[in-house]
């Protein structure tokens, strides 16, 4: 497969992307991003531990911070060359859903307790200016393996399984060109995040939806993506083809993702080696290498300067030859 940024046409470009959040005494920076790419129908998957700024950077897309005092300080999100930046509060709300579907962790936390399922599906098409609502909704109940009789029914009267479905129904029933979904099985027991997984590949694959696939477990990266970026501390360190990485990953975070990460032996998991420490507070980053204090390979120069992005691959000094 070739690389990331050998395509002619992209869905979405980021390009020197800055979030910043307001904290008392201090301004830090979430996502430090210079370069994101998802090449039209293809899934790429963002990965990192909690803390590395993946959903920010999902807010960052879409302008969904849950804070007046996070904001995008600079850079570009094109979507379709057009850059979302530069779109009035109207013109984005009708991008989302609409272009841009996504789907969120925890969708009990998303819907109203008291509205029935397709009361609050029709209110996203009626937003979008869609008809023949009864039967998209139908249709699209179908498409997820839901019976019709959900959209009559109150979300606490679902299981997890069934309302994270019904979430995706919600991000894609306006047919949208791109799919960002957030972490979408982590609140899920291991047999139902399976069905997700292949409810969503399976839907990709059907539609020609790009999909951004954000997670923390490197096993849902290789079972559905394309492409992986690794992030830490709200900068891309590696990406790559997902079997290129998986088989000779580059820099010693992803390393360590990957050693770290459950795999299947016969009926057994194998033993969990996670990375040592844990990922710094953005309000007292390390200087140089923001990984070298838990790095294996570190050498001096890590302690004083930060890589850059070798090869347009990875961000690590061993790689600067």
């Amino acid at each position: 497969m070739k690389k990331i940024d050998a395509y002619d046409d992209y869905i979405l470009k980021i390009k020197d992307l800055v979030t910043e959040i307001k904290i008392p005494g201090q301004i830090i920076k979430p996502v430090e991003i210079e370069n994101f790419l998802i090449p039209e129908g293809k899934i790429v998957g963002l990965a990192g531990e909690s803390g590395s700024g993946k959903t920010m950077t999902a807010y960052s897309i879409l302008d969904l911070f849950p804070t007046t005092a996070a904001r995008v300080r600079e850079g570009q999100i094109l979507f379709k060359d057009k850059d979302l930046r530069g779109l009035s509060g109207n013109s984005l709300r009708k991008i989302r859903g609409q272009e841009i579907g996504m789907v969120f962790q925890d969708f009990s936390k998303i819907f109203n307790p008291v509205i029935k399922i397709g009361k609050q599906l029709k209110e996203e098409l009626t937003a979008h200016g869609i008809k023949n609502q009864q039967e998209r909704i139908a249709r699209a109940l179908d498409e997820v393996g839901l019976a019709r009789d959900v959209a009559d029914r109150y979300p606490h009267g679902l299981s997890g399984g069934m309302l994270q479905r019904v979430g995706i129904v919600a991000a894609l029933i306006c047919n949208p060109s791109l799919v960002i979904a957030d972490e979408p099985t982590t609140a899920l027991d291991v047999t139902i995040q399976a069905q997700i997984l292949d409810l969503l590949k399976d839907l990709q694959a059907e539609k020609d939806f790009s999909l951004l696939l954000i997670t923390h477990d490197l096993g849902v990266i290789a079972d559905i993506c394309d492409y992986v970026y690794i992030m830490y501390t709200g900068k891309i360190v590696e990406v790559g083809d997902v079997y290129e990485i998986y088989e000779a990953p580059k820099h010693p975070y992803t390393k360590g993702l990957l050693k770290g990460a459950f795999s299947m032996q016969g009926e057994e998991k194998s033993i969990k080696r996670p990375i040592k420490g844990s990922i710094p507070s953005l309000s007292e980053l390390p200087q140089g290498c923001r990984f070298h204090p838990r790095c294996p390979e570190v050498m001096e120069r890590c302690r004083e300067q930060e890589p850059p992005f070798f090869n347009q691959e990875v961000a690590c000094w061993l790689y600067e030859n």
